[in-house]
């Protein structure tokens, strides 16, 4: 064996090279020491490969988790705003937004059996919000018939309801009930002419709530006002005051601040005192009439509408005449008190005379009828007096 260094022949069992003390290797030992070195490193790569795969394992399999568990979370998430949305939704009675947006929830949840279940409710609420929809398209088509029946028939429905889901749609119904009275009302105020009628249909409106009832209100104490003038005014032309005031009042009742009837009270409060006035006076003139007219009846009732006379043969002078009855009763027992004077003027007799018929109407005549015996000769006749009795 040499030295590797210098090629001088190696002592045997010398470490170091007599010549230029370079150590010597033994190629054996080294040949061992490299074979346990590569058997070392050979056992350390082995281990090393042996943690390598469970940890990569473990690295995607967190990352296969955390994948999961974000994808689970932004599902949770998306789930639980939906349902956030639906609950204002339901809150303010949006059925069919809400039944949509759950489906959405559902799609992305399809296992979730009790959203499935929330979802089936919210679904049968929705329709009965649409059968509530097609009662105001009947009402907006003067259909009341079917819209009556319709809300009956889903009354009948929302009663055997016990979940709270659908209280909100009993109000709706009431709601779409108060539309109809509203509607009927309106549809018939036309034909409602007297303060009854109006009156009864106001205090149907007055009970129902609907937007809608304010106006129709308003409508209906117009038309009291204006009917209750109508059947005042009418009374008033007959004098009837009292009748015309409780008319008034009575449309007071619902229009307190009605000027067109306050003005109208005042009218017949004035128009009565003027009424009573002028009765009064014409009482007073009535009493004078009456007295007169009993005056009249009493002294002045018989009227001579004509009187003529002639001397007969033997001297007698013969009269006959009518008169009239100017009273404005009947008279009977009429007699006429006759005188005679000659041509001087000097009275030389009378006579008593009847007058027939025994009873006189107003207006109507009788007859009279005497005789001067031994006048000789035409004298004036002239009737003094009269006397006779009233009915």
């Amino acid at each position: 064996m040499y030295c590797h260094s210098c090629g001088q022949k190696r002592v045997e069992n010398a470490q170091f090279c007599s010549n230029c003390g370079t150590e010597f290797v033994d190629t054996d030992a080294k040949k061992r020491v490299e074979e346990k070195q590569t058997d070392q490193d050979q056992t350390s790569s082995s281990r090393a490969y042996q943690w390598f795969i469970p940890v990569v394992s473990m690295i995607l399999i967190g990352f296969g988790l955390g994948y999961f568990y974000i994808t689970e979370t932004n599902k949770n998430e998306q789930v639980h705003a939906i349902v956030t949305e639906v609950d204002q939704l339901l809150s303010e009675s949006n059925y069919s937004e809400a039944a949509s947006r759950l489906s959405s929830a559902l799609h992305t949840r399809p296992e979730h059996v009790e959203l499935e279940q929330f979802m089936l409710l919210v679904e049968k609420a929705s329709q009965y919000e649409q059968d509530l929809l097609e009662v105001d398209s009947l009402l907006q088509e003067k259909s009341f018939d079917e819209a009556s029946e319709n809300l009956l028939d889903l009354n009948a429905k929302l009663n055997e309801e016990t979940n709270e889901l659908y209280q909100p749609l009993h109000t709706m119904v009431q709601e779409s009930e108060d539309r109809l009275t509203v509607a009927l009302i309106r549809d018939e105020l036309d034909e409602l002419t007297t303060y009854e009628q109006l009156a009864t249909k106001l205090s149907e409106v007055s009970s129902v709530g609907t937007e809608g009832a304010g106006l129709i209100k308003e409508q209906i104490i117009t038309k009291i006002v204006d009917v209750t003038y109508e059947q005042a005014s009418a009374l008033l032309q007959q004098h009837d005051f009292s009748g015309a005031s409780n008319h008034v009042e009575k449309g007071l009742q619902h229009a307190a601040d009605s000027e067109k009837l306050l003005n109208f009270r005042e009218k017949i409060e004035h128009d009565q005192i003027a009424f009573q006035q002028a009765e009064q006076q014409r009482i007073e003139q009535a009493m004078i009439a009456a007295a007169e007219e009993d005056l009249k009846n009493r002294t002045d009732a018989v009227e001579v509408v004509s009187m003529d006379s002639n001397l007969d043969e033997w001297g007698d002078l013969y009269f006959h005449g009518e008169i009239k009855n100017t009273a404005t009763k009947p008279i009977y027992s009429v007699e006429l008190y006759a005188s005679v004077y000659d041509h001087e003027g000097i009275y030389l007799g009378g006579s008593l005379v009847s007058v027939y018929p025994y009873y006189i109407e107003p207006g109507e005549v009788g007859y009279f009828s005497g005789t001067f015996y031994g006048v000789y000769e035409n004298m004036e006749i002239s009737i003094e007096d009269a006397t006779w009795y009233l009915d």
